[in-house]
């Protein structure tokens, strides 16, 4: 990695905040997806496939964490007990539930492929 992209990033650099390392992630996983896109990745075109979708939908993720974008969107509430323990004790309006729920389905689709599928994109 060239000096200059870690400066972009380091810059902002804050030790009460988890976006620097969620920041950090999204750009390494910029750079893997460009390496499992070339030529130089030497696995088989179906498995690479995989890896190249896996990491997108993390940095598509990612995206939507750091951008907190997490409005205007479908969100099934139906198994929504199943992200947030307590969820019939919110005394909220549904647009605000949904936004809640639909954070909460982002982050553990992230970090269920990340606890899945990384240590596999190497072997």
């Amino acid at each position: 990695m060239k000096k200059r992209d870690w400066n972009k990033i380091i810059r902002n650099d804050f030790d009460y905040d988890y976006g620097f390392l969620l920041k950090l992630e999204r750009h390494k996983l910029k750079r893997m997806k460009k390496f499992f896109e070339s030529k130089e990745c030497i696995i088989a075109d179906s498995e690479r496939l995989f890896i190249v979708r896996d990491i997108r939908i993390c940095i598509n993720l990612l995206n939507m964490i750091l951008e907190d974008k997490f409005n205007n969107r479908y969100t099934n509430i139906r198994n929504s007990k199943r992200f947030i323990p307590d969820f019939q004790n919110f005394l909220m309006p549904e647009s605000i539930i949904k936004k809640v729920v639909r954070e909460e389905k982002v982050w553990y689709l992230y970090h269920y492929i990340r606890y899945n599928r990384m240590r596999y994109w190497w072997e």
